[in-house]
């Protein structure tokens, strides 16, 4: 089986959401806010065919990677890293290119935006070395559509409520953030007023609450507002970060050993295609559960 961590990926403009006043002329036509989110999975979609002449890269370092499976807005491929290793023969050691790969799942369905990446530290020491090289090639290559992505790995929703069990004494402050809407699962949990500024402002946000001095929170899973926030910034990969009471008062956040994972049998990535897409529907149904 193959052990593949999970992230999300979200969109955001680099372009005003106040389109009678700021706006990119590009390609002889106005570009706003509105009408680049509008097609952001269609625009990042394009850098996946045939003759987009897409490439990753990182700096001058330049990754070469293999199209294993692309249907249905659904991508299955390998990215190679680029190492080096020595060989040694009648007592002379010389240096080989060494190119081992890791596997990648890019969901790019509507309103998914999720990337399975394979662990695999004989290529990539984590999958966020390799997120990261993912993000800095997309936005590279998204700049001049005027569309920025960020890669963040998901949070165990759960992790935020061991936090808050595991601390009787209290929590008297907790942090969240949220990501620029763009993705359903995660801005449907969010007030309407954050994600208003969000967009107003063409930003994340922060939200802090505090309690009242000499007291503590009153968090309850029964808040539709708390599980909201703690559902949107799980799931959008942004750590929130509580400050404990007591007397060894810190603050911990939900990042720490709280990653998403999954496993797969490799030859449902890897096998032969069939005539009734079967490796497309096999990885399909492991991606929905991310959704």
């Amino acid at each position: 089986m193959l052990t593949f961590k999970i992230f999300t990926y979200q969109f955001s403009p680099l372009v005003s959401e106040t389109t009678d006043l700021d706006t990119v002329l590009f390609a002889d036509a106005v570009i706003s806010a509105p009408s680049v989110m509008e097609h952001k999975q269609e625009t990042f979609q394009a850098l996946f065919k045939d003759d987009s002449g897409f490439f990753f890269s990182k700096g001058e370092m330049v990754y070469r990677h293999q199209m294993l499976l692309n249907y249905n807005n659904i991508m299955v491929l390998r990215i190679a890293n680029n190492k080096k290793i020595h060989q040694e023969e009648n007592f002379r050691v010389r240096e080989l290119v060494n190119q081992p790969s890791s596997l990648v799942i890019i969901d790019n369905r509507k309103d998914c935006q999720t990337i399975a990446v394979q662990c695999q530290p004989s290529s990539f020491s984590k999958p966020d070395q390799l997120a990261i090289i993912m993000e800095s090639s997309f936005n590279a290559a998204l700049k001049p559509s005027c569309l920025n992505v960020e890669i963040r790995g998901r949070i165990e929703g759960n992790t935020f409520w061991k936090i808050v069990d595991s601390h009787p004494e209290g929590i008297k402050s907790v942090r969240f953030e949220i990501s620029y809407p763009n993705l359903p699962r995660v801005s449907d949990n969010v007030d309407s007023l954050l994600k208003e500024a969000c967009k107003e402002f063409g930003a994340n946000s922060k939200y802090e609450i505090n309690a009242i001095q000499g007291q503590t929170l009153n968090l309850s899973r029964s808040s539709a507002l708390l599980s909201g926030l703690v559902e949107a910034s799980s799931n959008s990969g942004h750590p929130i970060k509580m400050l404990a009471a007591g007397t060894h008062s810190r603050w911990i956040s939900t990042q720490t050993d709280s990653a998403v994972f999954m496993e797969i049998a490799e030859n449902k990535l890897t096998g032969e295609d069939d005539l009734f897409n079967g490796k497309y529907e096999t990885v399909a149904q492991e991606m929905n559960r991310f959704k």
